[in-house]
């Protein structure tokens, strides 16, 4: 018989604190992997299909590279303007002397 311990979340007091510009730096980092993400494949697949028709490959090409783009913009502008989520994990009952 094996006995397995679960262990607890960590609380968000264990994490280390990031200064506001690690924290602007790793959201620019997000946004750049999140733009090749949303980039390459269309990218790819555009460029495979030029050697077939050289009509579909340019649309392909061209408005999967804007539509990728778009999403990255989107998704990164969307994550400049949201301030940065706390997350709780336990929460304390306050004292009904406290005001």
């Amino acid at each position: 018989m094996s006995t397995h311990h679960h262990s607890e979340p960590t609380p968000a007091e264990d994490k280390p604190v990031l200064s506001p510009q690690e924290l602007y730096a790793q959201k620019w980092d997000r946004c750049l992997t999140k733009s090749l993400q949303y980039t390459v494949p269309p990218v790819t697949v555009g460029v495979i299909s030029l050697f077939w028709s050289s009509r579909v490959g340019k649309f392909l090409l061209l408005g999967g590279t804007s539509f990728g783009l778009g999403m990255a913009y989107a998704e990164c502008a969307f994550s400049f303007k949201q301030p940065d989520m706390v997350h709780v994990t336990r929460l304390r009952k306050a004292d009904g002397n406290q005001h």
